[in-house]
């Protein structure tokens, strides 16, 4: 919780835990370490106090200096329904775009009482391989992307258990009583971390996973609310004399630590049906953090702009989804209400559907943090092909190191979610001096030219500075910290502008 109040002499600002519910027994000599709060002042203005901060959480990341790989994720192609014959089809178009890893998302387990028709929410919590989906089981899978060259992920909803999960049968006291009442027996319940042994399980059913099948990703779903949390009924007064709440979340620290410290070459990956619960602690124990489900470019544009505020650029996973546009039929139809007449909820989905940005403009949204791909290529051209292949080259080669370890300046105000604003520009500056990147996105703007300054250069050094067009110019530090004139001819199109010493 953090508030700030107004007042006549400046302001009060009030942070530590939420008191909703808060209930925590403190014995004699112990005591409870409150969240932790970093306050700064600094001269220069927004960019210049958003780097300091940036500095501070990148330094407290785990591997501080590791490359975020670029990734394939299956979600958007497959919605939770994943086969071997599927994916065969995909990892080797995936490595064809240049992708580093390939992550298998939901749906490719079962429960201890075997294969069903449930879906991939349902069948949570037991963590075993579904052979009706995957005969050979998924080595065969973890074999045909290191034949790619990419690594292989998974995707793990860990807190989360299914209705009809052995583990909730054998053990119902590890699950959370929220507000004292035990889980609704047809939900999902939510496993308490606070509890050593039900840890202890998840991380047993984890390691064995990931040792076995030589997972290189592993991506970390909540899809759930826990409210204030709750103890079952009858565990030991050591236990719950802690707040649910904070005995959970020190808990699931620990048991990414627990992870991260089996498989030191492990990528860690939190999600929370989007940036549910994307904070600085949380990532202070994992490398990367997905930022939001929602699949249009313009909406993402404006959400990095947000979310890059608190966070570095390289904790803030984007991938390409929607392209081409309105090629993710399903999405929206899993949660349309079951009432709705199939041929009336495509009818609303085609209104729906945003047409505005090329291709080579939603790559390049995606780019602005740790990027990947999660797009049906199965219906892409060879020119799609072509075009996302060489924007992830030049992430790979041109554009990653300075974008996840550089110094980010916004150059224009936020822009509104609906893309209906003038121009949107991030610059990225290596923190050397040596070079940079600049988005430029030209959203309703009349103006088909705009300046924008380059700080972060060395004055005296020459660059050369070259445009996705292929055009290039050189220039001096000096001049483009005065401002650079970029030229979009058309609305809804970008530039990426590369600088780099002559």
């Amino acid at each position: 919780m953090l508030r700030v109040v107004q007042n006549a002499g400046g302001a009060t600002i009030l942070a530590g835990l939420n008191n909703w519910k808060f209930r925590h027994r403190l014995s004699p000599g112990r005591s409870l370490t409150l969240p932790t709060v970093l306050f700064g002042r600094f001269d220069g203005g927004l960019n210049h106090a958003t780097q300091h901060l940036h500095d501070y959480r990148r330094a407290r990341r785990p591997d501080p200096n590791r490359a975020i790989p670029v990734q394939f994720n299956s979600w958007y192609p497959i919605f939770g329904e994943p086969t071997a014959d599927t994916l065969a089809a995909l990892v080797p178009m995936a490595r064809r775009l240049g992708c580093e890893a390939f992550v298998l998302d939901a749906g490719w387990y079962r429960t201890a009482d075997g294969d069903s028709a449930a879906d991939w929410q349902t069948r949570t919590g037991d963590w075993l391989v579904s052979r009706s989906r995957f005969p050979n089981g998924l080595r065969a899978v973890d074999a045909l992307c290191r034949a790619h060259g990419m690594r292989f992920g998974l995707w793990f909803e860990p807190e989360v258990i299914g209705p009809p999960a052995a583990i909730r049968r054998e053990h119902p006291e590890w699950l959370h009583h929220i507000d004292g009442e035990p889980p609704p027996a047809g939900e999902r319940a939510i496993l308490n971390l606070g509890i050593p042994a039900a840890r202890q399980h998840v991380y047993d059913r984890i390691a064995r996973v990931i040792s076995v099948l030589g997972v290189g990703w592993m991506k970390w779903d909540f899809n759930a609310d826990l409210g204030p949390g709750g103890w079952a009924p009858g565990l030991p007064e050591r236990l719950t004399a802690q707040d649910p709440l904070v005995a959970h979340y020190r808990g699931l620290y620990r048991l990414q630590d627990s992870i991260r410290a089996a498989f030191p070459d492990l990528i860690l990956e939190m999600c929370a049906s989007g940036g549910g619960r994307m904070d600085g602690e949380i990532l202070a124990h994992a490398h990367v953090n997905w930022i939001s489900d929602q699949p249009g470019p313009l909406r993402k544009l404006a959400i990095h702009f947000g979310t890059q505020l608190a966070h570095p650029a390289v904790v803030c996973n984007d991938w390409l989804v929607e392209w081409p546009p309105g090629a993710i039929p399903g999405y929206d139809d899993q949660w349309r209400d079951d009432q709705w007449r199939d041929d009336q909820w495509r009818d609303d989905q085609q209104r729906e559907t945003d047409t505005r940005g090329d291709l080579a403009f939603r790559l390049r949204v995606a780019m602005l943090g740790s990027f990947g791909v999660s797009a049906p290529m199965d219906r892409w051209t060879e020119s799609d092909i072509a075009i996302a292949a060489a924007h992830i080259a030049v992430y790979r080669a041109r554009v990653r190191a300075i974008v996840q370890h550089g110094d980010q300046y916004l150059l224009t105000p936020a822009p509104p979610a609906d893309g209906n604003g003038d121009w949107a520009a991030i610059w990225y500056a290596a923190k050397d001096g040596s070079g940079g990147a600049l988005f430029a996105f030209r959203l309703m703007g009349a103006d088909s030219t705009r300046g924008f300054a380059l700080p972060g250069l060395l004055a005296q050094e020459r660059y050369r500075v070259r445009l996705s067009s292929g055009a290039s110019t050189n220039a001096s530090g000096a001049a483009l910290a005065t401002g650079f004139a970029v030229t979009v001819s058309e609305q809804f199109d970008s530039e990426l502008i590369l600088v780099g010493l002559a």
